[in-house]
């Protein structure tokens, strides 16, 4: 018999392991870039002052020019912070359901866990977890609530 609690339990899972494969991929892949960027910005003084020829210097610093355009284009580094989010908040969820706290001591847990997972899915599709949201330090929301 096909029990869909257990196979959506498994799929949010799933969707964790992903979330955070794709977290390392592209903070790999940012770094990959990012050195790029700095090998080739090192070899244009180094070719310079070598006085190699001048095709060799312009290749170098339009690759340079090129992988930081990737890096801009991407948003590599913001999207491996999005993944890594949705992973850690998929994951407390998960955590949660399993333990029977919060939202899930009832019988609607298995509905309540869908909401949320969903939620969070399309929150870090569209909305891209807004980085910039957080409230910052000395701001009237943290420090009134330090009080």
């Amino acid at each position: 018999m096909f029990d869909y609690r257990s196979e959506y339990v498994r799929d949010a899972k799933d969707g964790v392991g992903n979330a955070r494969r794709r977290a390392a991929r592209f903070t790999l892949l940012y770094w990959v870039l990012r050195l790029g960027v700095i090998t080739c910005g090192a070899l244009v003084a180094i070719f310079s002052a070598a006085q190699l020829p001048l095709w060799l210097v312009g290749t170098c610093g339009a690759l340079a020019a090129a992988a930081e355009a990737v890096l801009i284009a991407a948003n590599l580094q913001q999207r491996s912070v999005v993944c890594g989010l949705l992973a850690d908040e998929m994951s407390a969820e998960l955590r949660s359901y399993e333990l029977q706290v919060g939202p899930y001591k009832d019988d609607t847990r298995i509905e309540n866990l869908h909401e949320k997972i969903e939620d969070l899915r399309r929150k870090a599709s569209t909305e891209k977890f807004r980085l910039d949201s957080a409230p910052e330090r000395g701001s009237d929301e943290s420090s009134s609530s330090a009080k």
